[in-house]
């Protein structure tokens, strides 16, 4: 499948992705210190991540990052197991708590179930006399 080419980032859309990704990815506060109007940034913010162009770059910013530092989704989770066992022998139950919270986040077991539900509706009046 060929990919249309992306159109590259002008100024304001690069100091907006490089807030992005240094304020831990708040949006809104992105677009106002990239130089946006700071009364419809929480907008313009929607509006940048739906562009491809913008999303792409975060995208490749993030696996670049994740690279440097040799962070790949098996290490997170072993570095989340380990802090939970210590945790749990230092009593720190909060701790414990928040490490299977980020779990079951990565994993992708908080998600709900989807319940397909098919069916049609009969619905019977009274005649309006």
């Amino acid at each position: 499948m060929d990919e249309e080419e992306l159109t590259p980032l002008t100024p304001k859309q690069k100091r907006y992705c490089d807030h992005y990704l240094s304020n831990g990815f708040n949006g809104t506060q992105a677009c106002i210190d990239a130089g946006y109007s700071k009364g419809n940034a929480r907008t313009q913010s929607a509006q940048n991540l739906a562009k491809r162009n913008i999303a792409s770059y975060i995208d490749a910013r993030k696996l670049k990052d994740a690279k440097n530092l040799g962070i790949t989704r098996d290490t997170l989770l072993q570095d989340i197991k380990d802090i939970m066992s210590n945790a749990q022998t230092d009593g720190q139950h909060s701790v414990c708590m928040k490490g299977v919270e980020l779990m079951t986040k990565m994993l992708g077991l908080n998600e709900p179930e989807k319940v397909e539900v098919s069916g049609g509706i009969v619905v019977e009046s009274e005649p309006a006399f």
